[in-house]
């Protein structure tokens, strides 16, 4: 075999090797072996070097986590993810219900007139006097002999519904319109057998002043559509109107106007207690030309209150 010219130097075991060079991602190279415009690349993701930093290679992962929860907090409302609001507090408004014109029933309202001007009633009932609180004359002495002080002024107490009147209310069944019908201007007239018991009851539970205020055409006779709004089963309700009863009802399907002797231009307050239960609690409804208002449920012994209007 030919060999070739020798170039110089130690041949053979004395002959110097360099280091084999390191496997590519192994570990860096060293500046002196590129030239001097290399520039070594940054160190890989992985287990830091002795002394250094420990590093993810997934830390991206734990940013998109963190910016997912950040965000989610902040539009939980917008996303449906927070919890229910809490609601605020209800303000439950007086319920009431007005009475125009068209529920003056006229026929009761010139039968009354003429009744009281005839005379033919039963002595009016006393009015209910006010309850006083107790107070010593102006001029009485005590023992001591020194003088009385002077008492405050007697303040009257509000009437509340009593033990109940037990005679039917004075109601009245008049013919009804069709659904469709338009509304009448004023409500049809009732049979007048049925109108004369129903205002001579109405005038015998007026006291004397209420009386004179219809003789005079300052009080008038309203009609309140009063009804068993669910089922007719034999509800009986005991209405009260301004702390006086005017009887009880039993409630009908079809219902019943009501009639109840009220000064225009002035609010009443309306009482009714659950008498009767006929199955499945006591339920009450009352319509008038301004509108309608319909009781909960009522237990026998349970009520609902109102404000009546009266333009």
């Amino acid at each position: 075999m030919a060999r070739e010219p020798d170039g110089g130097g130690l041949h053979g075991p004395d002959r110097p090797r360099h280091a084999s060079p390191a496997a590519r991602g192994a570990g860096p190279e060293s500046a002196g072996t590129r030239g001097a415009a290399y520039t070594p690349p940054p160190p890989a993701e992985g287990p830091a070097a002795p002394g250094g930093p420990a590093r993810s290679g997934r830390w991206w992962i734990g940013v998109a986590l963190g910016l997912a929860l950040v965000g989610g907090f902040l539009y939980r409302d917008q996303l449906g993810l927070g919890s229910a609001p809490t609601p605020a507090a209800v303000q439950v408004a007086p319920r009431t219900i007005g009475l125009g014109a068209a529920d003056i029933d006229l026929v009761a309202t010139e039968l009354a007139k003429r009744l009281i001007a005839e005379g033919e009633l039963p002595p009016p009932p006393p009015s209910p006097a006010p309850a006083m609180t107790g107070s010593a004359p102006a001029d009485a002495v005590p023992a001591g002999g020194a003088p009385a002080t002077t008492a405050p002024a007697a303040q009257p107490q509000v009437a509340t519904p009593g033990p109940g009147n037990p005679e039917p209310a004075p109601v009245v069944h008049r013919p009804r319109p069709a659904p469709d019908a338009p509304a009448p201007a004023t409500p049809a007239p009732a049979p007048a057998a049925e109108t004369e018991q129903a205002v001579r009851q109405v005038l015998a539970q007026a006291p004397a002043e209420v009386r004179q205020q219809i003789a005079e055409g300052r009080t008038v006779i309203y009609s309140l559509h009063v009804l068993d709004d669910v089922v007719e089963d034999g509800d009986v309700v005991e209405v009260f109107v301004n702390g006086a009863s005017h009887g009880r009802v039993l409630l009908t399907s079809a219902g019943q106007d009501l009639l109840v002797p009220l000064p225009a231009g002035s609010t009443a307050q309306v009482h009714v207690v659950a008498m009767e239960d006929g199955g499945g609690g006591v339920t009450f409804g009352v319509t008038t030309s301004m509108g309608e208002i319909r009781s909960s449920v009522m237990a026998v012994g349970q009520s609902d209150d109102w404000s009546v209007s009266i333009q």
